[in-house]
């Protein structure tokens, strides 16, 4: 083989690659981000219900000590 044949085979393989890894940005993007965002919905909702429960519960223990 000739060393331009070569060149034209890795020049393929390696267009090919990148072909791949573009469609893994996109598969990422696309869908692992958004998971992530509805994970981190669901978070800041616990934490939001548990600190309001904990608040409350501070708030009716300061009243029933001052009464």
């Amino acid at each position: 083989m000739s060393i331009e044949q070569d060149n034209k085979e890795a020049i393929i393989r390696i267009e090919g690659k990148l072909e791949l890894m573009d469609a893994k940005i996109e598969n990422m993007r696309d869908n692992h981000i958004y998971h992530l965002g509805l994970e981190q919905k669901k978070t800041n909702t616990y934490i939001w219900s548990i600190s309001s429960v904990i608040f409350a519960g501070l708030i009716a223990l300061l009243y029933r000590s001052f009464m």
